[in-house]
């Protein structure tokens, strides 16, 4: 093998590693992985098809009342944050459920669903950081497991991976 080809290499297989740190950014130290220009992530521009399943359900609720900006509890419990324009979640909301497999959601909401960026917690603490259009999973979105570490990386449609995706192997593979 050549020299040059060992460096080609090299660089490759740095530029590969450098790229995986960035998937990794959850955020939390201030960096998120939209702060990155070479990786490219937001919202599907295709419809979503119509009876695709959200994960709004426990969130479906009547009794919150109409109102500006509030933090509220709600009978079994669940907790929201956010304002409500027009009888429906509109802006940046807050949510947490006590019941189903959702403990939280926080994202942008537009006509009472999910519209942009959340992250959606679920009871046994893994997590998906995701873009949503119509209240379905439909775009780029990433999938921690409890301890914070990324398992999955792609695009979605219609709630389900689409193209080319990653399945992050603890130890390789």
């Amino acid at each position: 093998m050549g020299l040059t080809t060992q460096k080609t290499q090299h660089k490759v297989a740095r530029e590969l590693d450098q790229w995986v740190k960035k998937l990794k950014c959850s955020g939390s130290s201030g960096i998120g992985i939209d702060s990155f220009p070479d990786i490219k992530v937001g919202v599907d521009p295709s419809p979503v098809k119509s009876g695709v399943a959200s994960y709004e359900d426990c969130l479906d609720r009547t009794d919150i009342p109409v109102g500006n900006s509030e933090k509220i509890e709600v009978g079994n419990e669940d907790r929201v944050e956010g304002s409500i324009s027009s009888g429906v979640r509109h802006g940046l909301w807050q949510l947490g459920c006590r019941s189903g497999d959702i403990e939280s959601i926080k994202g942008e909401y537009k006509d009472g669903k999910l519209n942009g960026k959340a992250k959606i917690t679920f009871q046994q603490k893994h997590s998906i950081d995701g873009y949503f259009k119509d209240g379905i999973l439909h775009g780029f979105a990433r999938y921690f497991d409890k301890k914070g570490r990324l398992t999955f990386v792609g695009n979605h449609k219609n709630g389900l991976p689409d193209g080319t995706c990653w399945a992050i192997i603890r130890g390789g593979g």
